[in-house]
């Protein structure tokens, strides 16, 4: 008897199955979608919105250095600004591609796709 008053039973376990879980909007899984699948589709649609982000910025770079190399009317250290203006606007491109490049090459001597997220996180373990 002294013994149930110290220690009471804990009904923490739940004996009733929570049924099918899902949310709402797009990335809520409904219908029981495939969690690796979204997270899939929303990292390459973000890489691939970086990647078009940067390209537009490059250009706008590249279009206002122009304009700026045009508008220096000789003048000496405008004109070099221009220039190095160029100059980053091609660095920034570059970067962007070379990442790219770099990241895929990089998968590839490891023989891990890091480009496709979904195979990665089939591939986990416990």
């Amino acid at each position: 008897m002294v013994r149930n008053l110290i220690v009471k039973p804990v009904l923490a376990q739940n004996p009733q199955p929570l049924g099918d879980i899902s949310g709402i909007g797009p990335l809520g899984l409904e219908g029981g979608g495939d969690p690796a699948g979204i997270l899939n589709t929303i990292v390459s649609n973000l890489l691939g919105f970086l990647t078009i982000c940067g390209g537009i910025w490059f250009i706008i770079q590249l279009i206002l250095a122009g304009y700026n190399f045009i508008s220096s009317q000789g003048d000496a250290q405008k004109i070099k600004d221009a220039q190095r203006q160029i100059t980053n606007a091609f660095i920034g491109i570059a970067v962007v591609v070379s990442a790219i490049f770099l990241l895929s090459l990089i998968g590839e001597l490891l023989g891990v796709e890091f480009l496709n997220i979904v195979e990665q996180i089939n591939n986990l373990t416990p």
